[in-house]
């Protein structure tokens, strides 16, 4: 009994968020130890127990559950919508308004409890319905007061910004007393059936469904896990972006600073030095859109016409895609264009800021699988305080902010383009907040970000990997080959700065980030990439035209592999700039050495 308990803890427990240890991984472990328990009872008694059978049951609910949440964008809405919609009639009730997504709400606990009671009564209670009921009606009293009690002890944590906490996940993340309430109900519930005793009737079918479900949701997340690929690259794609008065200007001497390093004007120089065609156009039709993969519409700042904005409809119908990419709080400017040329996808941007507990999102937003995320990383994303989207059932989100809140504008704001308070207030939707999202329509597809913050002059080499990935989506899998297309000769080489041996560089926004070197790196027309973990060895013999390496006081020793191609790569013309001093990390001198420089004191 006190393993069936402790599998059951498990199961529960893996709805919660861990830091750093993917739902997936903990999949894993429960389905081996699962397995090995019921291989270890055929070998000793050559049958299953019926506890075994119950814990299987629960098992494969639990996974069917995980993967209809993460596959099925209907369920997922679902879902969001009945965490909103209870948590408002609960502060209703306690006159304490509250919206909370998926995560705070703690719907992942009750559904399960709800899937655990059902079965226990099914298997062996041949359906005592008004019972069932009972403790069913008792699960959800449970689940509203976890939520009043929540909105009185994290409206004071978030107050006084105890959320800001660490190493614990947070003061505002009260689910463990949740599961604790729900775990002691369906121990109560078990209480007298054959839960205790081991006996009871079973029915054929719950015999051998369980491990049927199992095995087929372990396939399906195996297969999918394996399609998520790298688009494969075909043809030449064309890219326009709609110039409705935004900055598409580049680094350039004479303006210096960061404030002068333009906004947008890197992005179509990178496209086409990477494969694609690009233009910046201030008109939009028919005619235009007939020869483009991609429409790019970031911050419009004017309503689109209406034979505008039947163009990009069109355009999507017939199979094309538009990237639209816009920031928060906007109004005439911004939300109302975008939403207006949205309104196929059932995609819209929210008149709010969607703000992280912490300064920055970190680890606190959730990718959903797609390949635009294949091989990169969180750090690779790039997003910062934008808007968040409002969501129909049609669209599948991929970004979600789950440790964050939507910080209402103030319509009144006018001199700080309507910003709020930037502060948590009572009523405000905290936790799994959509920051990025695609829906099809037609043949084609809408892609949206609320943060245009991944796409910026001086981000791209942050978030190249997924700007990469993002294109090839949207143009089909595929750009133009590099024997095949010529540069515009905005960029001449590349250069990388190594972010690979524990440099000393930050990937926040403050005075120690990169973002100046790269302003003045793209002045003199080189485009700087920073690698986040490749060998260095793997990347010089890749990236044909690096013409320059910086090292900003490494901490890590690099391999004799890595030396070795740095060397070969300085033979052949190649430069290296390593920043560093005595007091910086051995690794740093240790690398001078090589090279017959030494540090005095």
């Amino acid at each position: 009994m006190s393993l069936f308990f402790a599998t059951l803890a498990v199961a529960f427990g893996m709805v919660f968020s861990m830091p750093g240890i993917p739902h997936r991984f903990l999949s894993i472990i429960l389905l081996v130890a699962f397995f090995y328990q019921a291989a270890k009872s055929l070998l000793k008694t050559r049958k299953f127990t019926k506890t075994q059978f119950l814990q299987a049951y629960i098992l494969s609910f639990f996974l069917l559950y995980q993967l209809l949440k993460a596959k099925s964008t209907i369920f997922y809405f679902f879902l969001s919508k009945i965490s909103e919609g209870f948590s408002s009639f609960i502060g209703l009730l306690a006159r304490r308004p509250v919206r909370m997504g998926i995560t705070y709400s703690g719907i992942d606990s009750v559904v399960l409890f709800m899937i655990a009671l059902t079965v226990l009564f099914f298997m062996y209670q041949r359906i005592a319905v008004k019972k069932l009921l009972a403790y069913m009606s008792a699960g959800v009293v449970i689940w509203g007061f976890y939520i009043g009690l929540w909105t009185l002890l994290a409206e004071s944590s978030l107050t006084l910004g105890l959320n800001l906490l660490e190493p614990v996940t947070g003061p505002l993340d009260y689910r463990a007393l949740l599961f604790a309430l729900l775990f002691s109900l369906f121990t109560i519930a078990g209480k007298g059936t054959a839960l205790d005793n081991g006996q009871g009737e079973m029915n054929l079918i719950a015999k051998f469904l369980p491990v049927a479900v199992v095995l087929f949701c372990t396939a399906v997340l195996a297969v999918s896990g394996l399609m998520a690929g790298a688009p494969v690259k075909r043809g030449v794609k064309q890219v326009v972006f709609w110039d409705t008065g935004i900055d598409f200007s580049v680094p350039e001497d004479g303006k210096y600073g960061l404030d002068y390093a333009g906004m947008f004007g890197v992005l179509p120089h990178y496209l086409n030095r990477n494969g694609y065609q690009c233009k910046i156009s201030e008109k939009i039709d028919s005619t235009l859109l007939g020869e483009a993969d991609v429409l790019v519409v970031f911050n419009p700042m004017r309503l689109p016409g209406d034979a505008e904005l039947s163009a990009i409809t069109r355009f999507v119908e017939n199979g094309g895609s538009v990237l639209a990419a816009g920031d928060h709080t906007g109004q005439g400017q911004v939300r109302l264009p975008l939403n207006k040329i949205l309104a196929p996808a059932a995609i819209s941007f929210n008149f709010d800021s969607a703000v992280p507990f912490k300064s920055l999102w970190g680890e606190g937003y959730r990718l959903r699988q797609s390949p635009i995320f294949s091989g990169t990383g969180s750090r690779a994303v790039q997003i910062v305080v934008g808007a968040s989207l409002d969501l129909g059932f049609r669209a599948k989100p991929l970004v979600i902010g789950k440790e964050g809140f939507s910080d209402q504008g103030d319509i009144n704001n006018t001199a700080d383009g309507y910003l709020g308070d930037m502060l948590f207030n009572r009523g405000e939707r905290i936790g799994d907040l959509p920051l990025a999202a695609e829906a099809s329509y037609g043949k084609g597809k809408y892609m949206v970000f609320g943060d245009t913050t991944p796409f910026q002059n001086t981000v791209i080499p942050y978030s190249y990997p997924v700007v990469d990935h993002i294109f090839a989506n949207l143009s089909g899998n595929g750009k133009q080959s590099r024997a095949e297309w010529e540069n515009d000769g905005f960029f001449k080489a590349s250069c990388i700065i190594d972010a690979s041996h524990m440099p000393l560089l930050s990937w926040d926004k403050s005075g120690n980030a990169a973002d100046g070197l790269i302003a003045n790196a793209m002045r003199v027309g080189l485009m700087p990439y920073l690698n986040q973990n490749k060998p260095l060895s793997e990347l010089l013999s890749n990236q044909g035209d690096v013409k320059l390496l910086i090292l900003m006081a490494p901490a890590i020793s690099f391999s004799e592999e890595e030396l070795q191609s740095l060397e070969t790569f300085m033979a052949t013309g190649g430069a290296v700039l390593l920043c560093a001093g005595y007091d910086s990390p051995p690794a740093s001198a240790e690398f001078a050495a090589r090279f017959g420089f030494y540090f005095d004191p």
